[in-house]
C-alpha cells in the first residue's frame, strides 16, 4: 500500500497542494457563478417571451368579432366597440374611418393596462383622457375640458369610458351637468354605449327614450 505523504516534512509540498486545491475550488466557483447567471438569463427571457406571447394572445382579429366585410359603416363603428371591450390590437385602428382613428388608438393604448402607452397618443387631448382612464376618477373629465381648446368635444367619452371602466352606468348621469357642450343625447349615447361594451341590455330598459334603438345595438355588436 502507497504511504501516505508527510508533509510536515516538506511544507513547501503542503503550500503546494493548498495552492492547487484553492485554485480549484475558486475555478469551480466561477463555473457555477457562471452557470447561475446563464440559466437565470434564459429563465428570465423565456419568461418574458411566454407573458408577451399570453398577451397577444387576448387580441382577436377584427374579422373574428366584427364580420361586416366590406360595409365600413358598419365595420368602423364595431371596431371602435370591441376596442373598448379591450379586444383588439393597434393594428385594428388601421380598418376605422380616418376620424374614428386616434379614437381607436386611444382604446387601444389604454387596453395595454401600462400608462407609458398613453404618451404616443395625438392629438394631446387624448393622451390626457388615456392618463384619465388609467386612474379611474371621473373628475378627470374636468381637466379634458380645461386642457384643449376641443376638450370639450370629448368630455361626454370621457364619462362613457370612466362609467364601462369602473362598471358603473350612473357616471353618465355627470353629462351635461357642468359642461355647456354635453346634450340629453350624449348621455343617452353613454348608457347605449355602455350596454353595448358590458353586453347587458337591461340597461336600454333605463332609458326614457331610444330603448329600441339601444337594445338593437346590444344585439348587433355582441351576437
Amino acid at each position: 500500500m502507497k504511504e501516505e505523504q508527510d508533509y510536515s516534512s516538506n511544507p513547501s509540498s503542503l503550500e503546494k497542494s493548498n495552492s492547487k486545491g484553492g485554485k480549484l475550488l475558486w475555478i469551480i466557483g466561477i463555473i457555477v457563478f457562471v452557470l447561475v447567471i446563464a440559466l437565470g438569463t434564459i429563465f428570465y427571457f423565456g419568461s418574458e417571451d411566454d407573458s408577451n406571447g399570453t398577451e397577444q394572445e387576448n387580441f382577436l382579429e377584427v374579422s373574428e368579432v366584427c364580420s361586416f366585410e366590406n360595409t365600413q359603416s358598419l365595420q368602423s363603428p364595431c371596431i371602435i366597440v370591441n376596442a373598448k371591450k379591450g379586444l383588439l390590437a393597434d393594428s385594428a385602428c388601421d380598418e376605422v374611418f380616418p376620424q374614428d382613428e386616434p379614437q381607436c388608438l386611444y382604446l387601444t393604448a389604454r387596453s395595454k393596462k401600462d400608462k407609458s402607452a398613453c404618451n404616443g397618443l395625438n392629438p394631446s387631448l387624448w393622451k390626457t383622457l388615456c392618463e384619465v382612464a388609467y386612474d379611474k376618477n371621473p373628475e378627470g373629465c374636468r381637466r379634458i375640458a380645461n386642457d384643449d381648446v376641443y376638450g370639450d368635444s370629448v368630455v361626454p367619452v370621457c364619462y362613457e369610458e370612466l362609467a364601462i371602466l369602473n362598471e358603473d352606468p350612473s357616471i353618465c348621469d355627470n353629462i351635461g351637468t357642468w359642461d355647456s357642450y354635453s346634450t340629453e343625447g350624449d348621455r343617452i349615447e353613454c348608457y347605449t354605449n355602455y350596454a353595448v361594451v358590458l353586453n347587458d341590455i337591461r340597461i336600454c330598459d333605463t332609458l326614457e327614450e331610444s330603448v329600441a334603438g339601444c337594445k338593437q345595438k346590444v344585439e348587433i355588436y355582441n351576437r
